[in-house]
């Protein structure tokens, strides 16, 4: 009966959980997808680095909505992170990425999270809506 009342529990922790990820989280991970992939294979010229740019830029946006909630709790009832908080928010999503992509055998994107840092840094402080609490924003390795 214990362990029956202890899932029951978690279950419902996880059910409310999901429902606080900002609804537009699947949304803004296919744009990046998107973007990443057209602006990579354009550049390169390969349509499979296109892919795999794609792809990392639609795990970190998604990463970045899935831990939306974990913020939302610690900021309280404010709806607006500062630049400080989104970019924590921002860096856990990149840093998620790397080491999904590093045990993908895609070593290379953690040497590009400092710059990607700098880069989301530089447009969550011009762009003030990415800093809402209840909506996903692209994120871009």
């Amino acid at each position: 009966m214990s362990s029956s009342l202890t899932f029951d529990s978690f279950y419902n922790g996880v059910k409310e959980y999901c429902k606080e990820i900002p609804r537009n989280t699947l949304s803004e991970a296919a744009k990046a997808f998107v973007i990443g992939f057209g602006v990579v294979t354009i550049l390169s010229g390969n349509p499979v680095l296109g892919v795999l740019d794609g792809t990392f830029a639609f795990v970190a946006t998604t990463i970045h909505g899935a831990v939306s909630p974990l913020f939302k709790r610690c900021i309280g009832s404010r709806n607006c992170l500062t630049w400080t908080e989104e970019m924590l928010r921002t860096s856990v999503a990149l840093l998620g990425t790397g080491l999904l992509s590093s045990l993908a055998g895609r070593g290379g994107v953690l040497r590009l999270l400092t710059k990607a840092i700098v880069v989301d840094g530089i447009s969550v402080a011009l762009i003030r809506q990415y800093r809402r609490a209840d909506k996903a924003h692209c994120v871009f390795i």
